[in-house]
């Protein structure tokens, strides 16, 4: 009798584990499932509200205007609005700059098709240990199209929006487009967007001009 009750509590066991195990494995699926849910409308949405990169180089964007005087040779003006930007061509740019701004921001830049999800990972775990935001995980595409198009809020379909843009224009521009695009576009402070601008604020030259300390 005694082992008859034993087997019985057993099995019993044996079923609740069983029970127990399926309904965890169900809510796995399920998770996994509804996140995968999630991510797919947020991707075709972001994938609607995104520019055309085939016209990127093309596009309109805030420069400023300058007055030079009758030789051409002075300037006497330069108007701008909130944006101070000149804009110059890949083979004005410094190699100093360039390899500065990639060891800097983006060490991977040569090697991702537009983002390096081991950066993401390792910067959002050093962020949690740090309780704050102390390392950012975006590439130098991700940077460029954050602040040539996306909202600075920080927004999971933001988020999104950048990888899938990054991605595309990984796959239309060469690297050295991608990085004209980005020293023309991002902000240096002072109102300078642009290494022609940021070169001419702080060091009262043009970015050809720039030395390896200065970069």
């Amino acid at each position: 009798m005694k082992n008859w009750k034993t087997k019985r509590i057993k099995e019993k066991r044996k079923i609740k584990g069983k029970t127990i195990l399926k309904i965890f494995v169900f809510l796995i699926v399920f998770l996994v499932a509804a996140s995968f849910i999630f991510l797919l409308v947020n991707f075709i949405i972001a994938s609607r509200e995104l520019p055309e990169p085939g016209k990127l180089l093309t596009r309109n964007i805030n420069l400023s205007t300058k007055i030079y005087d009758r030789k051409g040779e002075t300037m006497l003006y330069e108007i701008f609005n909130e944006e101070r930007r000149t804009l110059i061509k890949f083979s004005d740019i410094p190699k100093s700059v360039i390899n500065a701004t990639i060891v800097a921001e983006d060490r991977e830049f040569f090697k991702h098709q537009g983002f390096n999800l081991k950066g993401m990972a390792r910067a959002l775990l050093v962020n949690i240990f740090q309780g704050k935001p102390v390392q950012g995980g975006s590439s130098l595409t991700q940077q460029f199209i954050k602040n040539a198009f996306l909202s600075p809020k920080k927004l999971f379909s933001r988020k999104i929006k950048e990888l899938f843009l990054a991605y595309q224009i990984e796959k239309k521009y060469t690297k050295e487009e991608i990085l004209q695009m980005y020293f023309n576009e991002i902000p240096y402070g002072s109102n300078a967007y642009g290494i022609a601008e940021a070169s001419q604020i702080y060091f009262g030259k043009n970015p050809s001009s720039l030395t390896l300390d200065e970069a």
